[in-house]
């Protein structure tokens, strides 16, 4: 019976030095197709690598964002699972934090959750900021106010112009019903973020009403319409105005 290290071994030993060269070069034209916005391109490059080299973490990594894209989450999760078997890629750190955002989008919280904090563990991870707002995002999203706040609250610090952590406090702070401080967090996306606020815009009025500013709601209201990209927003938000403006 051959050893599990005899077989890891004799893993190692397949790569050889012009395969792994190869495996780096689809990998640079995978991430290149990513970027693009090609992900056909990019699944079957960073397929192309991982089999070349299937030590190429990178590869796995890219991989699983290509599958993200592809809405192939099944293969998406393996690829990930396997980067972080590996443990060679370039920022291990990164691997974890792209996993969590699968997990999310699977709805499997916790798992996110603990993606995150691998995450946030390490020291070298250059933007922590990005994975604290995913963190708090998560937790809103479990309904756990008080501590995506908190956790939303340390990202700003750290990146006070990162638009999606305010937007995520605010929409905790407006699940709890203080309305005052999430429209403070809705108005300062709307004014740091310019086009991009179309959910800013459609929340901060979700705020005003209640706060009996019918008028600055309705505007807001119109003004997201107008900036709206989505059919079933722009359906939420006309069924808004019916409802709290008469229009």
């Amino acid at each position: 019976m051959i050893s599990p290290l005899l077989l890891l071994l004799g893993m190692f030993s397949c790569v050889t030095a012009e395969n792994a060269r190869k495996s780096d070069t689809r990998t640079d034209l995978g991430t290149a197709y990513l970027k693009e916005g090609n992900t056909p391109g990019a699944v079957e490059a960073l397929r192309q690598a991982s089999a070349l080299n299937p030590q190429n973490a990178t590869a796995w990594e890219r991989l699983g964002l290509a599958y993200m894209a592809s809405d192939a989450p099944k293969q998406a999760e393996d690829a990930f699972e396997r980067a972080i078997r590996v443990g060679t890629a370039l920022e291990p750190a990164r691997v974890h934090y792209n996993y969590g955002l699968l997990l999310v989008r699977l709805e499997r919280h916790e798992d996110a959750l603990a993606q995150f904090e691998i995450t946030l563990s390490d020291l070298t991870y250059r933007t922590p900021a990005k994975a604290l707002n995913s963190k708090g995002y998560t937790l809103y999203t479990m309904g756990r106010y008080d501590e995506a706040i908190e956790v939303l609250g340390k990202a700003i610090h750290r990146a006070p112009k990162l638009c999606q952590a305010r937007f995520h406090r605010g929409l905790s702070y407006q699940a709890q019903g203080h309305h005052s401080t999430a429209l403070d967090d809705f108005e300062s996306v709307i004014q740091s973020c310019g086009d991009e606020a179309t959910g800013a815009y459609y929340h901060a009025a979700m705020s005003l009403f209640p706060l009996g500013e019918t008028d600055a709601g309705c505007i807001y209201l119109r003004t997201a319409r107008r900036a709206s990209a989505s059919d079933d927003f722009t359906k939420k938000i006309l069924q808004t105005l019916q409802s709290e403006c008469g229009a």
